[in-house]
């Protein structure tokens, strides 16, 4: 369905990466993470600065759900104070999904090169609310398919 939809993402804008400023995407996803006062991400690596601003949210009340890979769960198990309530956190086990990062103002989506390692240096991101309704139903989407 989402795929379906990928028209939706025409108000979106990549961003790259530059020799200027190599993390580009990762201080945007950051800053996302950093302002949202709730979260959807599938998350199909572990990166260790994600985890300060995912725990200021959970530490905020925000509503959280992680899609993470199974063969990595337990490094965010014990990075993330996943105690909460308002922590929900779902394995899957297929390689080089996506990143997506949805928050209530923001949508993000990283995508893996096809020598299988993802793209650091692009991202597709959005504040329209059709894209992250889009990003919100894509999340849904793969939930219910890994929940299978």
């Amino acid at each position: 369905k989402s795929v379906a939809q990928l028209y939706l993402l025409g108000r979106a804008i990549l961003v790259e990466s530059n020799e200027k400023d190599v993390y580009r995407t990762y201080n945007i996803i950051q800053h996302a993470l950093n302002e949202a006062s709730s979260l959807k991400c599938v998350l199909p690596f572990f990166y260790g600065d994600f985890n300060k601003y995912i725990n200021d949210l959970i530490e905020e009340g925000g509503h959280i759900e992680l899609i993470i890979p199974k063969n990595i769960k337990e490094n965010f198990e014990y990075f993330l104070n996943l105690e909460n309530d308002n922590v929900d956190l779902t394995a899957f086990n297929i390689e080089n999904a996506f990143l997506l990062v949805v928050t209530d103002k923001v949508m993000i989506l990283g995508l893996f090169k096809e020598d299988g390692n993802f793209d650091q240096n692009r991202i597709i991101t959005s504040k329209k609310e059709e894209c992250i309704k889009w990003g919100e139903n894509l999340f849904e989407n793969f939930k219910n398919k890994i929940n299978k």
